[in-house]
């Protein structure tokens, strides 16, 4: 790993730990491409905190165009959160009980601070039976939907994927969720927030995760395609520390039902390995703690990360990742065979019959366990 990029990850935390500003300064100790720190900070989207972390040691030019870059994030965000409290209300007032995550919420739990997370959308979740009617509510908003209602592949549609996408003509989009992973994708360790707070943008009470459930969300976002990205590994490190011991064995509960326990201790090992995060005493988690088959994953989490600037890792390292987090050796030979048949969603939207006759022979794979 480049200096360059072991910097972009220690300052990718908006609060990195003592242990992290002390890698950092051994790191500005060295020679540095402070180009190269800018492109990879832009490629793992995490140029907020890499500026507030690293401004007073940047030379002047880099420091000049990393601050444009991030003025020109923070107008977004402040747009993207005003545009939020304005759908959660329409939803809310037509009684729809919509949560949002990730985007400004997230930033706004995590830092207390909307324009300190980059995010190019907007994600709600609603229940599933009230999907079709929250697309209408925000049709009017000039929000339109990228799946027709009505038909059996509409409907079936909503049992392989987790989401439809609703753009906007100012550029923007809402991912409308009834669930957080396609079919495929599953097992994963949230299907229903148990416990909603709220947090306030623009005055407005935007319901959202608890930090238990917030905690499981992040763990099956990086199992899914969080682990090969700075962002990911800083605001799961940044979700695990906020938990107490009794919210994180809820965690474990919680991910253990799902049969994805293993998930769990690959993010809290990720998050010690990363950004020695401080995760709470019944975590039990330490640097080169764990069985072997975890550190081999954080082994190749670090290699997707390295690889990532050329691309999205490939599907096959990807898939190997994810089943190494699988408790159930049946439940891997299941996961593999139904993600690699399964529909994909461009396939549902291109030649959604195709798409269906798929989906009748894949979907008896799907992992429902409540």
């Amino acid at each position: 790993m480049t200096p360059e990029l072991q910097l972009v990850i220690a300052a990718a935390r908006v609060r990195p730990s003592p242990l992290a500003m002390d890698r950092i300064a051994q790191i500005l100790a060295g020679t540095l491409d402070w180009s190269l720190v800018l492109a990879l900070a832009a490629a793992h989207s995490v140029r907020p905190p890499v500026l507030k972390n690293l401004a007073a040691f940047m030379p002047t030019g880099q420091r000049d165009r990393l601050q444009s870059e991030c003025a020109a994030i923070s107008a977004h965000n402040l747009l993207l959160a005003g545009e939020l409290a304005h759908v959660m209300t329409a939803l809310t007032n037509a009684g729809i009980p919509a949560l949002a995550f990730k985007g400004p919420v997230l930033a706004q739990q995590l830092h207390g601070d909307v324009t300190l997370r980059e995010f190019s959308d907007l994600d709600i979740q609603a229940p599933r039976h009230l999907i079709w009617q929250a697309v209408e509510i925000l049709r009017p908003l000039g929000y339109e939907c990228e799946l027709g209602r009505g038909g059996r592949a509409a409907e079936a549609y909503l049992d392989s994927e987790c989401e439809l996408m609703l753009t906007h003509p100012a550029g923007h989009s809402v991912d409308l969720h009834w669930a957080f992973s396609a079919s495929f994708y599953r097992p994963f360790p949230l299907l229903v927030p148990s416990h909603p707070q709220s947090v306030q943008l623009f005055g407005a009470e935007i319901r959202t995760f608890s930090p238990a459930d917030c905690a499981l969300f992040a763990i099956g976002h990086f199992y899914r395609h969080g682990c090969w990205s700075a962002k990911g590994v800083a605001d799961t490190a940044a979700v695990l520390e906020r938990l107490s011991s009794d919210q994180w064995l809820q965690v474990l509960d919680a991910a253990a039902a799902m049969g994805c326990r293993r998930m769990v201790l690959f993010a809290a090992r990720a998050a010690v390995h990363f950004h020695q995060a401080r995760l709470p005493p019944a975590a039990g988690i330490g640097p080169g703690s764990g069985p072997k088959w975890l550190a081999g994953a954080v082994a190749a989490c670090e290699r997707m990360i390295v690889n990532s600037t050329a691309g999205t890792p490939g599907a096959i390292p990807r898939l190997r990742l994810r089943l190494s987090q699988i408790d159930s050796p049946l439940a891997r030979i299941r996961h593999a065979t139904h993600w690699l048949v399964a529909p994909r969603k461009a396939l549902w939207l291109s030649h959604p019959k195709p798409a269906l006759l798929l989906h009748c022979l894949t979907h008896p794979l799907a992992d429902r366990r409540p």
